[in-house]
């Protein structure tokens, strides 16, 4: 697995978690490709027999000293723990579109935060039909709020193309107030600390001009990123989007964003684009490709930083080739 560890499309930090104990859940309930299973080939240890090896991994777990006990006592209590599978009940249900919810989950305490560093991701785990289903997601609501979590989510139903639909969403779309989902976290390798400063795999790093790129659901990591630099007052950092969906129906979010662009046009550029455009649609239309890059995103070059999210077709097939003959350099650009 170590030599692996750098070429994981998902970073560092979504293997970590699971040193030392039984990684069969979560490499089976992510809906892993052929291409990712005939690897496991190459690099997999060994099989877990019984509990002494994840034993004996609890058991280096360092404890707590005297005086992180006391400190903890003075500081919200933290829901997430790496590694550690949490639940969480369901407290409403807003619909924001005949096929968007907005979906709240308590935490433990009126007190209690999240704990889900800005731009990290958490996975949420599901049984469906017998099968334990598991899907990234990152909550619109940031760790300012105490007592709750916020995850916007496109319900994706059956369809001849896809006849099972999707199975985490429909799941979600079933709970009822009461009903609790699972999940782990934090995930991820890039976090946004503030004022410039953001860290990929754990090193910092720095940056006058930030562009995000998002297709569909792939918002949510980009919209923490984006209310964390412009709700911050002392935050002088530029911060573009570029945001591809099918069509104007599907954008999520569309009223945060808008107001963000609104409110803040000289910190904040956004550019839509949209697959099939509807009557009176201002914003670009088509894929991605390298003059929506140069139109929208900020120049390459020293001070700039570009990070992408969404299907993994557009980004492989359409927005890093973009990027590249953009003339950004690979150093300057990171898929969430």
């Amino acid at each position: 697995v170590t030599q692996w560890l750098a070429e994981h499309p998902g970073g560092q930090g979504a293997i970590m978690p699971h040193a030392g104990g039984d990684a069969t859940e979560d490499f089976s309930g992510q809906g892993h490709s052929n291409f990712a299973k005939d690897k496991l080939k190459d690099f997999i240890v060994g099989e877990l027999e019984g509990g002494a090896a994840a034993s004996a991994a609890a058991a280096v777990v360092e404890k707590p000293s005297l005086f992180k006990k006391i400190v903890g006592i003075f500081r919200s209590p933290t829901f997430l723990e790496a590694g550690v599978k949490k639940s969480a009940a369901l407290l409403e249900k807003t619909d924001l579109s005949p096929d968007t919810r907005r979906f709240r989950f308590a935490l433990p305490t009126k007190n209690t935060k999240l704990g889900l560093p800005v731009g990290n991701h958490m996975q949420v785990y599901a049984t469906v039909g017998g099968e334990t289903v598991m899907r990234p997601y990152t909550p619109v609501s940031g760790d300012g709020e105490r007592g709750y979590f916020d995850m916007v989510i496109k319900v994706y139903g059956k369809t001849d193309k896809f006849p099972a639909g999707g199975k985490m969403s429909q799941h979600l779309e079933a709970l009822k107030v009461g009903d609790t989902i699972d999940v782990k976290g934090p995930l991820g390798k890039f976090v946004y600390k503030g004022k410039g400063l953001f860290s990929v795999e754990g090193e910092d790093r720095t940056a006058e001009r930030i562009g995000l790129v998002a297709g569909g659901t792939g918002i949510t990591p980009a919209y923490q990123v984006i209310k964390a630099i412009l709700e911050d007052p002392n935050d002088a950092t530029q911060v573009s989007l570029l945001f591809a969906n099918q069509s104007p129906a599907d954008i999520l979010l569309k009223e945060e964003l808008d107001k963000f662009a609104a409110d803040f046009p000289d910190r904040f550029t956004l550019t839509y684009t949209v697959d099939k455009a509807a009557d009176g649609w201002t914003g670009e239309t088509g894929f991605v490709d390298e003059a929506m890059i140069k139109d929208s995103m900020p120049a390459p070059g020293e001070g700039t930083f570009i990070a992408v999210c969404g299907p993994p077709v557009m980004v492989e097939s359409a927005v890093f080739p973009s990027l590249r003959t953009a003339g950004y350099d690979r150093w300057d650009v990171m898929a969430f």
